[in-house]
């Protein structure tokens, strides 16, 4: 099994764009792990990213006090 890099953030958008439930409950375990792979790959090219652009703040949350 071979996964491809996606570079860019536009090609993570290709992943989610090209989603296809029908075919996803059709697909042989295979396919379905070099799917995931390759949404991971693409997850992890986008956090590189943004850490390398650094043009993204996350704000911490504090919910211990929320019920």
């Amino acid at each position: 099994m071979t996964a491809k890099k996606y570079e860019t953030a536009i090609d993570y958008e290709a992943i989610i764009d090209g989603f296809d439930q029908a075919k996803w409950r059709e697909g042989t375990p295979e396919e379905l792990a070099e799917h995931r792979e390759r949404a991971k790959n693409a997850v992890i090219v986008e956090i590189e990213e943004i850490d390398a652009n650094d043009t993204v703040e996350i704000e911490e949350i504090d919910k211990s006090d929320e019920r």
